[in-house]
C-alpha cells in the first residue's frame, strides 16, 4: 500500500473513528493492575530491538504479554520468551479478532507507537478498568485517547535514545527495565547456527 494513502487513512478516517469510540480517561491515573498486558508497536524493526528490556521488564513481573504488530517488526517479537502471544495484524479478519480478544482481556495497553492513530484506536477497544498508557504527542486529539501519557522529553538520559524513551514508558506503567539493552533471544537451532559462525 502506497505510504502516502496509509498516512491519509490514518488521520482522516481512523482518527475520527477513533476519537468517536475514546472514553473519558480517569483520574487519578496509577500503574497498571494485576493482569494481562498488551504492547502496540506496529512498525519498525529497529523500534521492536530497542524495546525488549521493557517487553522483558513486563514478563519479569509474571504478567501475560501480548503483543499486537505487523509482519515489518514481528520477527523480533516472535523469538522465544520475548512475549506470550504476538498477534500479527494483517488482511485476514482473524488477526483483528485475535487482537480484539487479547484487549478486552487486558489490565493495561502499552502504545509503544508516537505518531499514527491506528494503535491508539487499537487501545480503545479495552475494558474500562484498564489503563492505556502512551506518549504524549503534539496532536491533542491523539493525546485524548490515553489514560496516562509519557513525555518522550522525560527519558532519564541526557540523550534522549529510544531505548530509554521506551523504557520510561514502561516504568509510568510500573515495571522495572534493566537499562541495557538485550541480546535478541535465539532459538536452540539458532543459537547453534550462531556458534558455529565464532
Amino acid at each position: 500500500m502506497k505510504t502516502w494513502l496509509i498516512r491519509a487513512c490514518d488521520k482522516f478516517v481512523v482518527a475520527p473513528l477513533a476519537l468517536a469510540a475514546a472514553r473519558r480517561p480517569k483520574s487519578p491515573p496509577g500503574i497498571a493492575a494485576p493482569g494481562p498486558v498488551v504492547a502496540i508497536k506496529l512498525v519498525g524493526m529497529g523500534d521492536a530491538v530497542l524495546m525488549l528490556p521493557s517487553l522483558a521488564a513486563i514478563r519479569d513481573a509474571g504478567r501475560r504479554l501480548t503483543i499486537l504488530t505487523t509482519r515489518r517488526a514481528a520477527g523480533v517479537f516472535t523469538a522465544p520468551g520475548v512475549a506470550d502471544e504476538v498477534v500479527i495484524l494483517g488482511r485476514h479478519p482473524a488477526s483483528w479478532l485475535a487482537a480484539l480478544r487479547a484487549l478486552r482481556q487486558a489490565a493495561a495497553v502499552l502504545d509503544f507507537e508516537q505518531h499514527v492513530f491506528w494503535s491508539a484506536a487499537l487501545a480503545q477497544a479495552t475494558p474500562r478498568r484498564a489503563l492505556r498508557f502512551g506518549f504524549r504527542v503534539a496532536s491533542r486529539r491523539r493525546n485524548a485517547l490515553y489514560d496516562v501519557l509519557v513525555r518522550p522529553e522525560a527519558a532519564d538520559s541526557s540523550i534522549r535514545h529510544m531505548k530509554d524513551i521506551f523504557a520510561t514508558l514502561a516504568r509510568t506503567a510500573g515495571f522495572s527495565p534493566a537499562p541495557e539493552l538485550m541480546p535478541l533471544p535465539f532459538s536452540p537451532q539458532a543459537a547453534a547456527a550462531a556458534a558455529r559462525w565464532q
